[in-house]
């Protein structure tokens, strides 16, 4: 099912919490919301849901305009950070619970009486069958019987799913839903979450400031700032071509190295002894000799050689963090051991492949991968290289 959120704003009082925003999804979008905490994406998927007005703007699912529906006519499935399941209840009586509540009429929730037909609505032989399927699919058949507090807390999630699934819903909403699961479990939800939504073949919508789980699960992002859209594409699009340097800076971990330039006729120079690199046509296109720019480089994109042949800008080794797979250099150029990126300090960082032998306080010498760097407007903080159809903070989703 397709949304559409055109002007989308939500005012408390004088504040924003979410300003202006539009995006088209289709049919099989997995959308990610991803930004900091407190950035509105929680209020948007909300405002989907129908539990937050709509101060303006639409929002249409299906082509048909819901912003002035109550929640329960909007057939979607929200499945909430804390689980939200009953303690009381078996898992089985969890899952069906919004079956039972499609059922129930007023009287049957009066006391004594109403839990006699409740129980009776659960044992009808299609409720026990999409429970039981929807149990299978999501690894909870064995656990029916059970109370939620006999459960870890992915298996609690993974209830939770449950229950967003067995009322066969158009659109899943899902608001930082691992949030509060350990590492390892987290990897596990995602992959499950991940094989749902390519079984199901519907719209998901979720919220999260991990970008691990945006780059591993969404088709689309969506990545909000102070209630604003940032950018909206792929999530190679979003890594390799950030719209401005917040997407930059946020995308990536470590994130994009920012370094700051002056343009030399069609070259640049980097501040504090960097290399000097080539300028992109566009980029000179944009701008004018002399002209201060902010030059973007993946950690992946900075090649580092140690010593000192002849064939690199030398630099110094400030930090080293080995992972294992990979390992983390940080390099400084010159002698400036503490640059600062507005204000605060960065430190610019190497990914190698593999476990290296350097040290802190190792020459080095340090080439750019030119081909993929990013340039940005120092006064706007926009892209001179973002496509024309990402660079817009408000541009619709790429289809």
């Amino acid at each position: 099912m397709t949304i559409t959120l055109t002007g989308v704003t939500k005012q408390f009082g004088a504040f924003k919490a979410v300003d202006n925003v539009s995006l088209s999804a289709g049919e099989r979008d997995f959308v990610v919301l991803l930004g900091p905490s407190g950035c509105g994406k929680s209020t948007l998927l909300r405002m989907i849901a129908g539990l937050e007005d709509v101060s303006s703007g639409t929002i249409e699912i299906g082509g048909r305009r819901v912003d002035q529906m109550e929640p329960v006519e909007r057939n979607i499935a929200f499945v909430f950070q804390t689980y939200a399941l009953y303690p009381h209840m078996t898992v089985r009586r969890n899952i069906a619970f919004p079956l039972i509540m499609q059922r129930a009429r007023g009287w049957h929730h009066l006391p004594f009486i109403g839990s006699i037909f409740k129980r009776r609505i659960e044992r009808m032989p299609e409720v026990r069958e999409r429970v039981e399927s929807v149990a299978r699919s999501i690894g909870l058949d064995e656990m029916l019987e059970r109370h939620p507090r006999t459960l870890s807390g992915g298996q609690r999630q993974r209830v939770a799913v449950g229950r967003a699934l067995v009322r066969n819903p158009t659109i899943f909403l899902m608001d930082e839903p691992l949030s509060n699961l350990d590492a390892q479990l987290r990897v596990e939800m995602r992959a499950q979450i991940t094989r749902l939504f390519g079984q199901l073949g519907k719209t998901f919508v979720y919220v999260t400031h991990d970008q691990v789980e945006a780059m591993t699960m969404a088709t689309l992002v969506v990545v909000l700032d102070h209630g604003q859209v940032q950018q909206i594409g792929t999530p190679r699009e979003i890594y390799e071509h950030p719209a401005n340097e917040f997407v930059a800076r946020f995308i990536g971990n470590p994130p994009m190295n920012i370094f700051v330039g002056r343009r030399r006729g069609d070259r640049i120079a980097i501040d504090d002894g960097g290399p000097v690199l080539a300028l992109p046509e566009h980029v000179r296109r944009q701008t004018a000799d002399g002209a201060v720019l902010h030059v973007g480089a993946r950690p992946e994109d900075v090649l580092v050689t140690p010593g000192s042949s002849g064939a690199g800008t030398a630099a110094t080794v400030s930090a080293i963090e080995r992972l294992g797979p990979e390992t983390l250099v940080g390099i400084v150029f010159g002698e400036n051991w503490q640059r600062r990126y507005g204000e605060t300090s960065v430190e610019d960082f190497a990914r190698l492949g593999g476990y290296s032998t350097l040290k802190p306080g190792d020459r080095i010498e340090v080439r750019f991968n030119e081909d993929r760097l990013s340039f940005f407007s120092p006064e706007t903080g926009q892209s001179y290289s973002a496509p024309a159809t990402i660079q817009s903070a408000t541009a619709e989703a790429l289809p």
